[in-house]
């Protein structure tokens, strides 16, 4: 792959996809406040196009259990809807569906503090 190609996929797909490039004249002693800003903003955008991880957990119970465990609802999300799920997932799942559950506990707990 050309420097030129790996450029223009860097740009589009990878980490400054979305992203744009700005020049701004700033005196020297501001320079860092500039750069540490702009560093918030990158992490705040990806952190917002990343899913979360309750959603990636949310999708697996649903696409794994679905009709087994969630026949009657649909729950969120949310850290309440995935309460549900994990209790769901205990009565009404096996094993992997117990293993999930406790996954979705963790998750909880250390979001909670």
């Amino acid at each position: 792959m050309s420097m030129r190609d790996r450029i223009r996929k860097y740009k589009t797909e990878g980490g400054a996809a979305g992203m744009v490039r700005v020049e701004v004249l700033v005196p020297p002693e501001g320079r860092q406040a500039i750069v540490d800003l702009a560093a918030k903003l990158r992490s705040e955008y990806r952190a917002a196009q990343q899913p979360s991880e309750l959603f990636t957990l949310h999708k697996e119970a649903m696409d794994k259990f679905g009709v087994r465990c969630f026949w009657n609802m649909k729950p969120s999300a949310t850290a309440d809807g995935m309460r549900v799920v994990a209790a769901q997932l205990r009565k009404h799942g096996g094993m992997d569906a117990w293993r999930l559950a406790s996954k979705i506990k963790e998750v909880l707990e250390h979001a909670a503090g």
